[in-house]
C-alpha cells in the first residue's frame, strides 16, 4: 500500500506519453480553431512488465501483523490497528477495480 503510483491515475500519469497532434491550418481566419487531439502511448521503457495483485482481507492482514510484528513495535509504527484501517480505507478508495483496465497489453 506504500508504493507508488497509488491510484490508476497516477499511473496513467507516469506510463502513458501524450503527444499532442498539430491541427491542420484553419483556411477561414473566422473559425475557431480546433480542440487539440492527442495520440497516447504506453511508455514501455518504463511501464512495468507484469503487476502482481497482493489483495488480501483486512483481517487476514491485522492477524498477520500480529502474528510477525512485536506488539511495541506494532503499537508505535504506521501499522497499528487504527492506522491501518484508515489507510487500507483510503488505498479502497483510490483503487476501485475498472475490468477495462485487465490485460490491455
Amino acid at each position: 500500500m506504500d508504493g507508488f503510483p497509488k491510484t490508476h491515475k497516477d499511473a496513467y500519469e507516469v506510463f502513458v506519453n501524450r503527444t499532442e497532434i498539430p491541427a491542420l491550418k484553419i483556411e477561414d481566419p473566422t473559425a475557431e480553431a480546433p480542440e487539440p487531439t492527442f495520440q497516447e502511448d504506453l511508455n514501455l521503457k518504463i511501464a512495468p512488465q507484469c503487476v502482481l495483485d497482493l489483495s488480501a482481507p483486512d483481517e487476514w492482514i491485522s492477524q498477520a501483523l500480529l502474528n510477525n510484528v512485536a506488539a511495541d513495535i506494532l503499537a508505535k509504527s504506521h501499522l497499528n490497528a487504527e492506522n491501518l484501517a484508515r489507510r487500507s480505507l483510503v488505498w479502497k478508495g483510490n483503487n476501485v477495480f475498472d475490468e477495462k483496465l485487465k490485460n490491455t497489453l
